[in-house]
């Protein structure tokens, strides 16, 4: 069982993985400013919306993740970006938006 710190790690590590790939195109200032971070991770039953994962899985069940709410420095209204990770084999097995604006 994947604890809540070890899938914010997971989280971490799997979104550093994704933006050091775009590194060699952008430059490191401009990359450092866009990067998003952990803001939180939560279980499904500790918020009020749950996100809806658009094109997860069909056998992704929220209640089995981990939610990584990430944070970005672009002020704007838009829905959250989450890292959703298996509690049961610490993949991860969505990034992408949570559809939760409005």
């Amino acid at each position: 069982m994947i604890t809540r710190e070890q899938a914010k790690r997971i989280a971490t590590d799997y979104l550093e993985a994704a933006f050091t790939s775009r590194a060699r195109v952008v430059s490191e200032r401009v990359r450092h400013s866009h990067e998003p971070t952990i803001e939180a991770v939560r279980d499904v039953s500790d918020v009020g919306r749950p996100p809806m994962p658009y094109l997860a899985s069909t056998t992704t069940r929220l209640a089995d993740c981990w939610i990584a709410y990430l944070t970005s420095r672009h002020l704007a209204l838009q829905p959250s970006q989450i890292v959703l990770v298996s509690k049961e084999t610490g993949d991860v097995v969505y990034f992408g938006s949570a559809n939760d604006e409005g």
